[in-house]
This record gives structure tokens, C-alpha cells and sequence, in this order.
């Protein structure tokens, strides 16, 4: 990005491998549709930590937040993908949108909910909404003693952050409650101590939630009185699926249409048969690559249990065909 840089950070990320350099340019201008800000300042990142085209299969150039969010009441409609901002002034709550409190702190919005794991009763954790985060719910076990991992889990790699590999386990709640919109079974991940470098510490929570959640919600926030308004969108009660391969898959090429394993779960239905990490893929049941796309290969590994996946790959130069079924192991 051609522009001039105030000075140059360094901080440690989600992941906690690397230590992150970024840069501050000052006196930006930002435009949207019928909207422009002027005399932003924005972060620059030294490198691309995040991959999140690479993991998305879109592009994607940065991430909006406080600066946004602060300055207006914004609605996100994750099923119509419509982000509408209103001006304060100008915004009527309908009657139908339950009004939850949250707290912004450090420019961060919290929520309190209400968990229960393996039937040991309710407990009520404070978490971090996260509109870009792609898990349902996030927990640090180590924050309380009544938040223990589930019974029945497995260690998977979570994702990235800004400072590399998120490992960890996941697990399913017996329900998650926000304001009384109650969710059952819900996936939920559990990231490994230390593995987790965030505002954590400075903002005391439990964890956070992200888009499995929140896209089962119309959710608009409003900073100026610290609540959100919600109410259920379409699809409010579907289930809760997890990847049954034990694939991850990133998008790499020009135009994002190569697709390489990122990462195989030991264990898993995948893992078991002999697919490897950084095998490159060339088919899918039958369908080539060049027709291909992430959010395919990802709807197919979430799809139901026991279905047939035959993937050709290609590994140091050799191309072969490998054979599992799906499996739901949480």
C-alpha cells in the first residue's frame, strides 16, 4: 500500500509463534457505499500472518472494525450478506429485537451467556463477539473451573492467528444461551494454554463467539447504549456440523483455484488413509480442480456421515487416489 507509515509496532498474536510487525499510517481516508471517513488511522501488516484468502478461497485485503463500528448502529445480515449502518440519531429499535446488554471495553464488544457441559449445570462466561471469526463458540478452560473440556472430544488444529497455529480441542456444549435464544449441541472449540496470545489478559473473559453463532442470529449493535438487538434469521435451529474428513484445505494460486492440504487431524477419516499434509489436490469425487472451490470443499466435508469421498492427489510428483467416508467424531 503506497502510503506513509507514523512508525512500526511489534506484538505477539492469536497462535503465539511469532512475534507480529505492523506499521500505523495516519490522516486515511475510508469509503463505503453512501459513507466516508477521514483522518483514520489503520494498522498495515508487515506480512500476510492471517491467510485469510488462502482459507476463505476469497480475496480479501483487511478488516474492518471499531473505527466503523463506533460511529454508527450497524445490522449485519450474515444470511442476505448485508451490512446496513444507520446514523444514532435516526435509528428506530423494531418492537419484534430483543435488547441484550453488552459491555465495549478497549473497543471490544462483550456479551454474557450461558453454557453447560456434560450436564454439570449453567454456567455463565463472558465472551468476546467476534463477527469475523469463523467457530461457533471459542472457550479457555483455564479462565474457571467450571469450564472443563467435554468428555467426548478431539485435538485438531483451530486455525490461524496473527501469530501462527491455533491448536487445540473441540467439543460440543449440551446447549449455549444468549438472551434466551437457545442453541443446542453446539461446536465448540478449546484452544491450547499459551497457544492463545490475545486481550485476554486485559479484558478478563471466557472466550469468544464467532460466525456459527451469529449467523444464526439478525444481530445489530449499538456502542452508544452498550446493547445489541436480536432476533433468529432463517436457519436458527439447523445443527451443528464439524469437517467429519479431518481435512484442511487452502486456496493457493493466482486466482485461488489450486487447492493444497493444509493440515490432516490424526485420527481421522482422512489421516487414516495415508492423505498427508501439503498433498495437492487435483479431483474430488470426480469433480477437477479448475471447477472447484473452497466453500465446496468444505460444504461436502461438513455434509453427512458416512459419505464417500474419493480425492486424486499429487505428492512429490506423483498423483494417486485415496478413499474414506466421513465421520462424526464429536
Amino acid at each position: 500500500i503506497d502510503m506513509d507509515y507514523s512508525r512500526k509496532i511489534q506484538f505477539y498474536g492469536p497462535g503465539g509463534e511469532n512475534l507480529v510487525e505492523a506499521y500505523i499510517a495516519s490522516s486515511v481516508s475510508i469509503e463505503m457505499p453512501g459513507i466516508k471517513g477521514l483522518g483514520h488511522a489503520i494498522l498495515v501488516l508487515d506480512k500476510d500472518y492471517l491467510q485469510l484468502q488462502n482459507f476463505i478461497g476469497t480475496p480479501v485485503h483487511g478488516i474492518l472494525g471499531y473505527e466503523v463500528f463506533s460511529r454508527f448502529i450497524v445490522e449485519i445480515d450474515y444470511n442476505k450478506k448485508i451490512i446496513t449502518l444507520f446514523e444514532p440519531s435516526e435509528f428506530k429499535k423494531k418492537k419484534k429485537l430483543r435488547t441484550i446488554p453488552i459491555l465495549v471495553q478497549d473497543t471490544k464488544p462483550f456479551v454474557m451467556a450461558t453454557i453447560e457441559i456434560d450436564d454439570g449445570g449453567p454456567v455463565d462466561v463472558k465472551l468476546l463477539i467476534d463477527t469475523g471469526a469463523s467457530h461457533s463458540v471459542m472457550l479457555f478452560n483455564e479462565t474457571s473451573f467450571d469450564i472443563q473440556l467435554p468428555a467426548k472430544n478431539m485435538r485438531s488444529s483451530l486455525g490461524r492467528g496473527l501469530g501462527g497455529q491455533i491448536m487445540g480441542s473441540i467439543g460440543r456444549l449440551d446447549y449455549f444461551d444468549l438472551g434466551g435464544f437457545r442453541l443446542n449441541e453446539v461446536i465448540t472449540t478449546f484452544p491450547e494454554k499459551g497457544s492463545y496470545y490475545d486481550s485476554a489478559l486485559m479484558n478478563y473473559r471466557n472466550g469468544s463467539i464467532g460466525g456459527g453463532i451469529l449467523t444464526r442470529l439478525k444481530v445489530t449493535f449499538d456502542y452508544f447504549n452498550q446493547q445489541i438487538y436480536v432476533n433468529k434469521a432463517p436457519g436458527f435451529k439447523r445443527s451443528f456440523k464439524h469437517n467429519m474428513s479431518g481435512l484442511v484445505v487452502k486456496a493457493t494460486g493466482a486466482k485461488l483455484k489450486e487447492f493444497t492440504v493444509a493440515d490432516v487431524r490424526d485420527g481421522s477419516p482422512a489421516g487414516e488413509a495415508g492423505i498427508e499434509q501439503d498433498d495437492k489436490i487435483l479431483s474430488i469425487n470426480g469433480i477437477s480442480y479448475v471447477d472447484l472451490s473452497l466453500g465446496y470443499i468444505n460444504d461436502l466435508f461438513t455434509s453427512r456421515e458416512y459419505r464417500k469421498v474419493n480425492i486424486s492427489l499429487k505428492r512429490n510428483g506423483e498423483k494417486f487416489t485415496k478413499t474414506f467416508r466421513l465421520r462424526r467424531d464429536i
